[in-house]
């Protein structure tokens, strides 16, 4: 039946597959990636900048911006904006309770 046709569709998962897949949480697996990360970089950057192509300037700026906006938010907006939001729900339920919910009819 049912259960027969779903016991062959499972795999089973050797210790040697179930390591591969922890293998990049390893220091050689992380050095390995950067390695190969570095490798396609090169391969990919390399012929542009030969050429004098604008587009790994525009990459580095992208890249640039995303990092400064994350780390500016993390380290500094993203206190205040919670306390922000924090302090209009206070306010909000002040109002509510003084002036009733205009939403619930």
């Amino acid at each position: 039946g049912k259960c027969e046709a779903l016991k062959g569709s499972v795999k089973s998962v050797s210790k040697e597959d179930s390591h591969r897949r922890f293998k990049f949480f390893t220091m050689d697996g992380i050095f390995g990636k950067m390695n190969s990360m570095k490798v396609a970089a090169r391969n990919y950057y390399h012929p542009m900048l030969k050429a004098g192509s604008v587009k790994p300037l525009w990459h580095m700026m992208i890249f640039t911006s995303v990092v400064m906006y994350t780390s500016n938010y993390m380290a500094f907006k993203g206190r205040a904006v919670q306390a922000g939001r924090v302090e209009q729900k206070a306010a909000l339920r002040d109002y509510r309770a003084i002036h009733g919910d205009p939403t619930a009819h």
